[in-house]
């Protein structure tokens, strides 16, 4: 059972009890890197493919996931301004957060066709960024510290405001599920666990973030705007740092775990690296060997809205 804890309780993050595989589990070895003439709004990743989505733009870009990682295809969605993506390993698909039309859109597998899925908010109210369960649920974070449990499957919606969670303008930015009822959630300065049923918070540390990975069960990466990124214990509630070396270009955008193959994906303002944790895989298939680095144009049948620059 969670212990209630106010947001204000500061809880010192010390350094990861855990040793020997857990320890490796703190470097991640650049395997390619991929230049778009466009800021990155959110990248991820389903059954060998890469899905990335640039600000104010209708297309998704979809890349092969292994070298030379080449552009497979594009899927156009009309009038969108894409907030966030997400796989759902439940369903086998992909879903874009589409803030402009305030719905969701789930991308098919073969052919990569798309249904839309209409989220019902209210006047002012702004999509920020989302998560899916395992059950396929997806989590849906909005200003105010409101989020949005909605079901594609039926159509069920539950709404929630995470009590507590506002700090003057310090709201809510993402949030995932953890385990039955719960959610992991970050703003710009705490880290924190929600507990759903008895709707409040249950752990919580002073240590800000801006998007959240879930690598296992267990474990999860926070990232901040800054470039930091956390490993979390989400039981033993600790953390180590993330070494990624001088690979950081500016300002982080977004992070993805692969449950398929342990890949990490890092958004840098327009550059997507493709990390593992696994230094095994620099000699794979997975490492591009004749370049790190990739220089991609997002345009084509790309629209761009300049209503949002």
């Amino acid at each position: 059972m969670c212990k209630p804890y106010s947001l204000t309780h500061s809880l010192t993050c010390r350094t990861w009890s855990c040793v020997g595989a857990d320890q490796e589990m703190a470097e991640l070895h650049l395997l390619k890197r991929l230049s778009l003439n466009r800021n990155i709004v959110a990248a991820t990743s389903l059954l060998h493919e890469i899905y990335v989505i640039t600000e104010h733009s209708d297309t998704v870009y979809v890349y092969f996931c292994r070298r030379p990682y080449e552009l497979k295809t594009r899927v156009a969605i009309a009038g969108m301004d894409p907030a966030d993506i997400a796989t759902s390993y439940a369903c086998v698909g992909v879903y874009v957060l589409d803030r402009h039309n305030a719905c969701v859109w789930r991308i098919h597998r073969q052919p990569k066709d798309t249904t839309r899925h209409a989220l019902n908010i209210g006047p002012g109210e702004v999509l920020r960024s989302m998560a899916i369960t395992k059950n396929g649920a997806i989590v849906v974070v909005l200003n105010g510290n409101g989020i949005i449990l909605y079901s594609p499957v039926d159509g069920r919606t539950e709404r929630i405001s995470v009590e507590g969670a506002s700090l003057s303008e310090d709201e809510v930015a993402h949030a995932a599920e953890i385990g039955d009822g719960r959610l992991l959630a970050c703003s710009g300065t705490q880290t924190f666990v929600y507990d759903l049923k008895r709707e409040e918070v249950c752990k919580a540390m002073d240590v800000g973030g801006n998007r959240i990975a879930l690598k296992s069960s267990r474990t999860a990466i926070v990232t901040d705007r800054t470039g930091r990124l956390r490993m979390l214990d989400t039981e033993l509630w600790e953390t180590i740092d993330v070494n990624v070396g001088r690979n950081g270009q500016g300002v982080l955008r977004h992070v993805h775990c692969a449950m398929e193959n342990g890949l990490v994906l890092v958004a840098w303002q327009n550059y997507l690296h493709v990390y593992s944790f696994d230094p095994m895989d620099m000699e794979s298939h997975l490492a591009d060997t004749d370049t790190t680095e990739t220089r991609h144009e997002a345009a084509g049948i790309c629209r761009v809205y300049l209503a949002f620059a």
